[in-house]
């Protein structure tokens, strides 16, 4: 992990933090009345970053209300909370960047706070081990979100289970349309196996391996040999890193391979194509160590051109 210490020109580190920001802010500050640092959080809106802030509602913060309506228009969340019920006061100061940079110290984000004698330390990721520490303020920021009633716990559960019902449905949809188009496929009902297959892929909720596959063999049988490569390589960045899955996509890559040859005098125009599908997909066989296959001209079966 990166780490700096920060006592001077505080503000200035924090802006430039921001404008480094490339998906999602998220801060928890007792106060946030620093002009600055409010115009650079409302053009990070423009870009389409996702903004949210947890302040106190007090009267310093409430004086700033004119850049908080402009930050909630633009689609950022802004959640002014009260004391808790034993007078104490939400009075933590840190910041999350891209769940990848942490800022946290004694520093109020506010204009007075730019005359004091203050710190942040400014924690930047670097590996897996970093992410347990930036974790756990995550996991705070959304407790917190909880505590003060921003969110029923109940609610998101609720929400969750509904989330659930409706994938299981649709895997389940998705999984009678594979079985239809595997059958069509055996009976070498071409057109009936790609529409149901086609219906499989529009009903799965997330990509799947075995409805990849089935539609670049259905593909690759109808001689569609630049979508049946498309598909293959979809497949490929789906297949698990395990021995079994790992032969299966070779077997069937082979399999191609010898195909596209074998069929010279049709894949001729594609190789270009099939072969720019091939370069867009180097990190998924490296990560699986397969050696990927760059057709040439010469190699093909052109007869009887």
């Amino acid at each position: 992990m990166i780490v700096k210490s920060v006592f001077y020109d505080i503000q200035k580190s924090i802006i430039l933090q921001i404008r480094k920001a490339e998906n999602e802010i998220l801060i928890c500050v007792p106060w946030l009345t620093d002009v600055e640092i409010l115009n650079e959080l409302i053009l990070k809106l423009n870009e389409g970053l996702g903004v949210e802030l947890l302040l106190l509602n007090d009267d310093s913060n409430r004086t700033k209300s004119e850049y908080y309506n402009k930050i909630v228009a633009r689609g950022g969340k802004v959640f002014l909370v009260d004391k808790g019920d034993d007078g104490g006061i939400m009075h933590n100061k840190f910041c999350l960047i891209d769940r990848n940079v942490l800022i946290n110290g004694s520093y109020n984000w506010s204009n007075n706070a730019k005359k004091n004698d203050e710190n942040v330390t400014i924690s930047i990721t670097q590996d897996d081990d970093d992410f347990i520490l930036l974790n756990g303020f995550y996991n705070q920021y959304q407790k917190l979100i909880y505590k003060y009633g921003i969110r029923d716990e109940d609610e998101d559960w609720d929400k969750a289970i509904t989330y659930v019902e409706e994938v299981t449905q649709k895997q389940n949809e998705a999984g009678f349309y594979y079985e239809l188009a595997s059958d069509y496929f055996t009976k070498n009902d071409l057109v009936s196996a790609l529409e149901s297959i086609n219906e499989a892929i529009t009903l799965s909720p997330y990509p799947n391996q075995y409805i990849l596959l089935l539609k670049h063999k259905v593909l690759l049988k109808q001689k569609d040999f630049g979508q049946a490569s498309e598909f293959l390589f979809l497949y490929l960045c789906e297949v698990p890193n395990e021995k079994k899955d790992i032969s299966i996509f070779k077997s069937y890559y082979k399999f191609f391979v010898n195909t596209i040859i074998a069929e010279g005098k049709n894949t001729y125009k594609l190789i270009g194509e099939i072969n720019s599908n091939t370069r867009s997909n180097l990190g998924y066989f490296a990560s699986l160590e397969i050696e990927p296959h760059f057709f040439t001209y010469d190699e093909l079966d052109t007869l009887p051109f």
